[in-house]
């Protein structure tokens, strides 16, 4: 009997990766442990980004908002912004005021 290749302890590890495995209390039934033996199939390249069984690990999420959130954000937005510059306005006249870049309109 010849000793198996590389190509086929890896095809024998993964079948009995999905086979066993623990299931933890609490977890969804479809999520299991991985054991000592799973963790070779984890992998990291130069820039650090993992892998599992030379498959990228990519977690995306997109973030949606409905109407109203969208609609809110822009009231707080404009709000913002008109606030910014009327206390900007202000702040610029009294300037004015003090440098004496003008007179009329500032209190004595």
């Amino acid at each position: 009997m010849r000793p198996a290749s590389p190509e086929e302890t890896i095809d024998y590890l993964r079948s009995q990766l999905h086979k066993s495995g623990d299931v933890i209390p609490g977890w969804p039934e479809n999520v299991r442990a991985i054991g000592p033996d799973g963790t070779l199939f984890l992998g990291i390249d130069e820039k650090n980004r993992l892998y599992w069984d030379g498959k990228p690990i990519e977690i995306q999420r997109r973030l949606k908002f409905s109407r109203l959130q969208i609609i809110g954000a822009l009231v707080v937005g404009i709000a913002t912004l008109i606030g910014g510059l009327g206390t900007g306005l202000n702040e610029g006249f009294d300037f004015g005021c003090k440098v004496h870049w003008w007179t009329q309109g500032c209190s004595r």
